[in-house]
């Protein structure tokens, strides 16, 4: 977890996780580079979700076996320094004029089409 991000220790969590939160590993990094730069030397494929040009529409996506992906921030995306730094970039086809999901249901979509490519 990187940026403004609810942890899964802070109570408005728990409450709403009811006890999942102790199930998954997590972790709280300062930079989210250092950990896009650690997950690529362990061999995962970081992948970008955000609608911004060059993005390849998820039902098309195949991931591979290792997959990390990167949500950007629900205003302005994935930073571009950062975006240098992931290998590929997926977008999640959207109807009507606007063009934003909240940052967990986009999570959570994306995760869903990985899981099931």
């Amino acid at each position: 977890l990187c940026g403004i991000t609810g942890a899964p220790d802070r109570h408005a969590a728990q409450k709403v996780a009811l006890g999942a939160e102790k199930s998954v590993p997590w972790e709280r990094a300062p930079k989210t580079w250092s950990v896009v730069e650690r997950l690529k030397a362990d061999g995962y494929a970081v992948i970008g979700l955000e609608t911004g040009k060059g993005a390849l529409p998820i039902q098309k996506f195949r991931p591979p076996q290792k997959v990390a992906v990167v949500v950007g921030n629900e205003v302005t995306g994935i930073t571009p320094s950062l975006r240098k730094r992931i290998d590929a970039v997926a977008k999640i086809p959207m109807h009507g004029i606007k063009e934003s999901f909240n940052v967990a249901v986009a999570a959570g979509i994306a995760l869903y089409a990985f899981r099931h490519a």
